[in-house]
């Protein structure tokens, strides 16, 4: 680095260039790049502390980027257990994108296909799970972009200067989302994400919920319709209800089958090895149980009068045949400057998406009721999802984001994973080395330093494999066409509605809906032993839960009956956020509000504090304090157990 850059930098970090860091007469290679990647990195720690623009994705960046290596090294520790979670995921990522690919061609003329959402998953995928600061974040095309993309083709459809520029004009809507994301991500818009309570994130995952659950609905409704079957005016009532008739029964045989088989682990049914294969493939089976026998009814059309084609089975063009979209950035200067210009407006309805979606996504893949050794990156991610954004919008493909409820899906299923592989360890320990019954002196410490506080939630196998595995088969899929076409849609509204209920479990709005449905004197009220109910009174409680579900009935209120101003409901959704910080603490007693909807920063500044400096000796002083206590611990007597993945716990690297 020249002196002239030098001296154009603040001087926090001038004082890191210049350190005397001279090294050793006969370095090695590797000796060169750990030198120059602690350099590297102490120097960037410097810029994010000068208050430089995008400080937050500095600071992101300089805190995972110790981690990646050990992202990949966990790997080699899971092996193919690793193989479960990601076809699991895999599933979860293809078929909505089948679903939702069949949803834009039908809303778009075929301008936007299936092979347009496959493209744009895989590639979204990839990028996040090699670069990525949150290697567990699934990425895909959501619902609520569907939806505006469906809004603004009716939009372009009645403007005579977009005849045939739908593409190009949502290219340059993409632009514009990637700008003003950049822009959040760069100037620490993503620290208001601490500010997305319990209530905000429980209520747009049920939205989603309910959108999976009302599209599972209307697939079916569609089928007793004729919709999408193959020459349906040449078709007779009867045979459109044999087509109804049967998706009906494979999407009632998928959910209910996927959902008693993802619980054999619970069963005592044949032995471990076979309920835990059956509960990690259960769903993958099921889907290719009940694919196979549509073919029933398929193969009855060599008989005479049977039309071909039932039951009805996804239609998407070949990937070799889409050719026009790929070339959409050739055409963007074709799109007139008013177009531009009005593309603002659907381009900040997504950015708000985008902001709230993705960070409600990034937080709950790294939720509060796992344990994560590994610092989230949500500004780092966030300027990532500007570049994917952009990318998309110049191929011609729907942009992606963060999606609901496979992000927390994926964690959960490593969090399993993890606590399975635990438990293994920890049986063949005690059958190498049967432990010595302690002592009764010794009793009331016989924990390891790296457990000395009692984990009562479970760890996450933090790693960028399943997430990379599952894109790949995502793209393996885009020369599949041919065998995708052979999938029943009634199994894939049979997923989604599993997918809506899968989603259900663990969510305290759900399990205060289910509350509702109790009197005060009811019996069954006291087998419900949620923390809450012990500070809260019950009538509050139903208060607050009659709110978050009238709050969700008008934001998908506005999502089907509001036209085109539907466009606007991540909106409504993010008006939560001043409703919560300013109303809801005025209406409620706050000790009652922190224990339906804790919020974490109620009693911080979103900005950071202004002396630096004093924190980072605070930090010190405390990790100094917790470094003691846990020599003292040792040296009491206290037994080393070494880390199942990496040999040292969060805690240790804590300290």
């Amino acid at each position: 680095m020249g002196l002239e850059v030098v001296d154009q930098l603040p001087q926090a970090a001038r004082s890191v260039v210049v350190t005397d860091a001279t090294p050793s007469p006969s370095p090695s290679l590797f000796t060169h790049c750990q030198c120059g990647l602690g350099r590297l990195l102490a120097m960037a720690m410097a810029l994010g502390q000068c208050g430089w623009f995008g400080k937050d994705v500095i600071q992101d960046v300089t805190g995972r980027l110790p981690y990646y290596w050990d992202d990949w090294r966990l790997a080699t520790t899971y092996k193919l257990r690793l193989l479960a979670p990601a076809t699991y995921i895999f599933i979860a990522s293809v078929l909505p994108a089948l679903a939702f690919g069949e949803q834009l061609s039908q809303s778009t003329d075929g301008t936007l296909t299936v092979v347009h959402v496959l493209a744009s998953t895989a590639i979204a995928g990839v990028i996040q799970a090699l670069v990525g600061g949150q290697p567990l974040l699934i990425i895909g095309v959501a619902e609520p972009i569907v939806i505006i993309y469906t809004f603004m083709y009716r939009f372009a459809q009645d403007r005579e200067e977009l005849a045939g520029l739908f593409l190009p004009w949502a290219a340059w809507v993409c632009v514009w989302v990637a700008i003003m994301i950049a822009l959040i991500a760069m100037s620490g818009g993503c620290r208001f994400i601490s500010r997305f309570t319990r209530c905000m994130g429980e209520l747009f995952g049920m939205l989603i919920a309910v959108l999976f659950m009302e599209e599972a609905v209307k697939g079916l409704i569609g089928e007793f319709r004729g919709i999408g079957v193959e020459n349906p005016d040449l078709m007779s009532s009867s045979w459109i209800l044999v087509n109804g008739l049967w998706s009906l029964i494979l999407a009632i045989g998928m959910l209910a089958s996927s959902l008693v088989l993802v619980q054999a682990r619970g069963t005592r049914i044949a032995n471990g090895v076979v309920r835990g294969l059956v509960a990690d493939y259960g769903v993958l089976l099921m889907l290719v149980a009940w694919s196979g026998l549509s073919f029933a009814l398929a193969s009855a059309g060599n008989g005479p009068g049977v039309p071909p084609g039932l039951p009805r089975r996804v239609n998407t063009p070949n990937t070799w045949q889409v050719k026009e979209s790929w070339h959409v950035a050739n055409r963007m200067s074709d799109v007139p400057g008013v177009a531009i210009a009005y593309a603002l407006v659907p381009a900040l309805a997504i950015s708000v998406l985008f902001w709230f979606d993705h960070g409600v996504s990034a937080q709950m893949a790294q939720s509060e009721d796992f344990e994560f050794e590994k610092p989230p990156a949500y500004a780092y991610d966030m300027l990532l999802l500007a570049a994917m954004t952009l990318t998309c919008g110049l191929l011609g493909i729907p942009p992606v984001n963060g999606v609901l409820p496979q992000a927390p899906m994926h964690t959960r299923a490593l969090a399993g994973m993890r606590a399975q592989a635990e438990e293994a360890w920890q049986k063949q320990q005690k059958l190498q080395d049967p432990p010595d019954p302690p002592k009764a002196e010794d009793c009331s410490d016989t924990l390891t330093p790296e457990a000395s506080i009692p984990l009562s939630k479970p760890r996450v196998a933090e790693q960028r494999i399943t997430n990379l595995v599952q894109s790949l088969l995502v793209a393996v899929c885009l020369g599949l066409t041919p065998v995708i076409r052979q999938l029943p849609t009634g199994v894939v509204w049979g997923f989604f509605a599993y997918m809506s209920l899968d989603s259900l479990p663990g969510s305290q709005f759900f399990q205060r809906l289910a509350l509702l449905t109790l009197e005060p004197k009811d019996e069954a009220l006291h087998d419900v032993h949620h923390p809450y109910l012990e500070s809260v009174p019950l009538r509050v409680v139903h208060a607050f839960t009659i709110f978050q579900f009238a709050w969700l009935a008008g934001v998908w209120g506005l999502i089907e009956f509001a036209g085109i101003a539907g466009v606007a409901f991540p909106v409504a959704i993010v008006l939560l956020i001043p409703v919560r910080m300013y109303i809801l603490p005025r209406v409620m007693k706050p000790e009652h509000l922190a224990a339906l909807d804790p919020d974490v920063v109620a009693a911080e500044e979103v900005l950071p504090p202004v002396d630096d400096e004093l924190e980072q000796r605070d930090i010190e002083a405390m990790h100094h304090g917790v470094q003691m206590t846990r020599a003292s611990r040792t040296s009491t007597g206290s037994m080393q157990r070494p880390s199942l993945i990496s040999g040292r716990g969060s805690r240790d690297r804590m300290g």
